[in-house]
């Protein structure tokens, strides 16, 4: 299984290519017209362990419309951009909901790698259930909780057991900050 030297070294190699690849592809200026835009996730924690790049979007008015004209714009400028996702939630909130906002997915090929990238839009101060308490475990984790993170995402991942067919980053990180998981075999598939 894999080490945590191992999972360093490719949360280095990661970082290195997605500054890279946004500073080649300039996604971020894209989305900017679209409201406040910020990097989170993994990129701006050091805890890459896949080809994925995360931002947040905040905004005043979210207007589905635009949105379709970025992503427009997107495909017809940046041969990079192999796909687009965009699910509008904004129709559906209600305080239960677990997605608000806009989800918009914009899928990069990038040196012959798919990166995966997400950028929800949402009005300032709107959080998915749950989001701000791991926004704070993010703030306050020290370098050895980050090392043991790192870790317990670059395993489950080679187990196949995080990402699309596994458990979510927020279903690792509760798992790990709330209930002291370290180990994948402590983890559930649900991610508890």
């Amino acid at each position: 299984m894999i080490n945590l030297d191992e999972a360093k070294k490719i949360q280095k190699d990661l970082q290195i290519v997605a500054e890279h690849l946004l500073k080649q592809v300039p996604i971020e200026q894209y989305l900017k017209p679209l409201g406040d835009c910020h990097r989170v996730g993994s990129l701006k924690t050091g805890l890459m362990v896949r080809p994925d790049i995360d931002f947040k979007i905040y905004s005043e008015t979210i207007d589905a419309g635009n949105v379709i004209d970025v992503a427009k714009t997107m495909l017809h400028d940046l041969p990079e951009v192999a796909g687009i996702k965009i699910t509008d939630f904004t129709k559906d909130f209600d305080s239960s909901s677990t997605q608000v906002g806009i989800y918009f997915g914009v899928t990069v090929v990038f040196d012959g790698v798919i990166w995966k990238i997400d950028a929800p839009l949402r009005r300032p101060n709107e959080y998915q259930l749950g989001e701000a308490e791991i926004d704070g475990w993010m703030e306050r984790m020290t370098s050895g909780q980050h090392d043991q993170l790192l870790l317990l995402k670059a395993q489950l991942l080679e187990l196949g057991r995080y990402g699309r067919k596994g458990c979510k980053s927020e279903d690792v990180y509760r798992a790990f900050f709330k209930n002291h998981v370290r180990a994948p075999e402590d983890i559930s598939e649900s991610g508890h």
